[in-house]
């Protein structure tokens, strides 16, 4: 049996939203999705939500309108280990920017840059 995962999809593309709740849901692995177009609304998501039993696997776009996903990334980790015990952040990006990939690097509160589209088999292998 696959373990399954709650996602968190944070891109203000509505088609990569799409897209990437099919790919997860005929992947098995996603017990439940949800999706938001803002880094701010995930963000207070977050904080309201306390009790997160459920390890939530966090897609992350990295040019997002308003708050960037480095903005969100910096936000979420000054939020209270209580509130981030369970959640693994995965940032998805198309960028060919060098300094990008040393900045998910650095970044405390960020296991990998994924490519965009998201490809469910480069995935895999980091949930485990």
């Amino acid at each position: 049996m696959v373990n399954q995962f709650a996602f968190v999809l944070i891109d203000d593309s509505d088609l990569d939203i799409f897209i990437n709740e099919k790919f997860l849901s005929l992947s098995g692995l996603a017990s439940s999705i949800r999706s938001f177009t803002n880094a701010e609304s995930a963000l207070a998501y977050f904080s309201n939500n306390p009790k997160n039993e459920t390890e939530t696997i966090v897609l992350l776009d990295l040019q997002l309108a308003g708050m960037s996903g480095f903005d969100f990334l910096d936000a979420f980790c000054t939020l209270d280990e209580s509130l981030r015990k369970n959640i693994r952040i995965f940032m998805l990006s198309s960028t060919a920017d060098t300094s990008d990939f040393e900045r998910v690097i650095a970044h405390p509160c960020l296991e990998a840059l994924l490519p965009k589209p998201l490809d469910i088999e480069k995935l895999k292998p980091l949930l485990v």
